[in-house]
């Protein structure tokens, strides 16, 4: 049995349980009322708990981060145990996720994301001295900020947490179905004053007796998932409320050159088959297509080479469970390919029992089914790749790219940038952006802050 679930007096709260693989997780069941109540108490703890200094803050959340990441502790085993039974990865993956945390998630990380949105720490702390004679100024978080969790990706509503806490906000987390484990793990592991000031549970989606009620008591609502839940939150939320938005998002690798040579391709696609394989492709910085410059032979070349390397990958990270919905998804994507191809279409098809490659020579974007599903498509030239993404630049998020000379990446990153896309980097680093990256674009703490002005000081 797990407590999926964090509230005050959680002793006294009635519970509904749901069973996953083995074991039961148990959730908290509220009414609006009840969700009254637990904001007016962690509003308070939030409350109490601000002489807490930033750098204490950092302090607390390093150690908790450091009880969740260490191999030898409980509370590793019980994500390795628990997240493939509710969430479907494999054990290998939820390692994978965590021994990274544990190596990124650093206290120079934390205060790199803090310096790089405010400066001097000690801005959240109290009011300090401007550069500008006579002005002093201070950065304010939300009273209370509701999160509304998905769950394709262990550790982003950690992240959203760990946001929180910097700023000095109360926290309401609604938990993903497929997702509760890591948030109570950490939420656990830090101490009393801070963990009096979160509350996590779990309803279906769209609950709106108890939502509304949240986005009532919340002073910032943020929000993870499809754009029909974002769309249900804006709709239902207060005008005034600030809304902070992650809604779908697609990533797409660029394959130059310099990275399709004999000398370079099996590196290169091992790169990118890691890439692809690393949350099983569910997060947003997934590659769904990896354009490739040349030829149609040039792509058919890589896409061989990257369907080999997905075969290795697959023997030290296992591909997780996928739903009879998801399984039918790539049924029908393997057929309308072989279609195509049977049709004429310059289309190969490999695949194995855990990955799907197609390479096309028709470079339009297709989204990926997921669950290691890739295109391969070639492209003539920059500009191209411009006008084959302007269909979904609204959804672009993250680029890989690799293989091209520092003139040419100069010109791809201003042409991407001026596509929408908001992050660029390399194959390596795509599953992985640091906690200081500008989410979506925007400042993942600076959202949150409200800034405050002392003049004449």
């Amino acid at each position: 049995m797990f407590e999926a679930f964090w509230l005050p007096d959680r002793e006294r709260r009635v519970v509904q349980t749901l069973r996953h693989g083995a074991t039961e997780f148990r959730y908290a069941a509220l009414e609006p009322n009840d969700v009254s109540a637990v904001c007016a108490s962690i509003r308070n703890a939030a409350d109490r708990a601000r002489s807490i200094s930033v750098r204490d803050r950092i302090d607390a959340i390093e150690i908790a981060l450091d009880r969740v990441t260490d191999p030898r502790s409980s509370e590793y085993q019980y994500a390795v145990e628990l997240i493939p039974q509710i969430a479907g990865y494999s054990p290998e993956m939820v390692r994978a996720i965590l021994d990274h945390m544990g190596m990124a998630w650093t206290r120079a990380a934390l205060e790199r994301l803090i310096e790089s949105e405010v400066g001097d720490p000690m801005r959240l702390d109290q009011f300090v001295h401007d550069p500008k004679p006579g002005r002093r100024t201070m950065a304010f978080g939300p009273m209370l900020a509701a999160h509304i969790f998905s769950g394709n990706v262990p550790g982003v509503a950690v992240e959203s947490l760990i946001r929180a806490l910097l700023v000095k906000s109360a926290s309401f987390g609604k938990l993903a179905a497929e997702e509760p484990v890591l948030p109570i793990l950490f939420t656990m592991a830090l101490p009393d004053a801070l963990r009096d000031a979160i509350a996590l549970t779990y309803w279906p989606g769209g609950t709106d007796t108890l939502e509304n009620t949240l986005f009532q008591e919340a002073d910032a609502i943020i929000v993870y998932g499809a754009d029909q839940t974002v769309e249900s939150v804006r709709a239902r939320a207060p005008s005034n409320r600030r809304i902070i938005v992650h809604g779908p998002r697609f990533s797409v690798g660029v394959v130059g050159d310099a990275a399709t040579q004999s000398s370079t391709i099996e590196r290169t696609a091992a790169d990118v088959a890691l890439a692809v394989a690393l949350f099983d492709q569910q997060g947003c910085v997934s590659p769904h297509v990896v354009y490739v410059h040349g030829e149609y032979s040039t792509a058919r070349q890589f896409g061989n080479a990257l369907s080999v390397q997905l075969e290795t990958v697959q023997q030290r990270l296992p591909r997780g469970r996928i739903t009879p919905a998801e399984a039918m998804a790539e049924r029908d994507a393997r057929a309308r390919a072989e279609f195509n191809s049977i049709a004429g279409s310059e289309i190969e098809l490999l695949s194995g029992p855990a990955h799907t490659v197609v390479t096309d020579a028709n470079a339009e974007f297709l989204p990926s089914c997921l669950n290691r599903f890739v295109y391969v498509k070639p492209f003539s030239a920059i500009q191209r790749l411009r006008n084959l993404l302007q269909p979904v630049h609204q959804y672009l998020q993250s680029v890989a790219v690799t293989g091209f000379g520092e003139k040419q990446m100069a010109e791809l990153a201003l042409e991407l940038g001026h596509l929408g896309v908001t992050r660029i980097t390399d194959f390596t680093q795509l599953p992985w952006p640091p906690l200081d990256w500008h989410h979506d674009g925007s400042r993942p703490l600076g959202e949150l802050l409200r800034w405050v002005d002392w003049e004449g000081q």
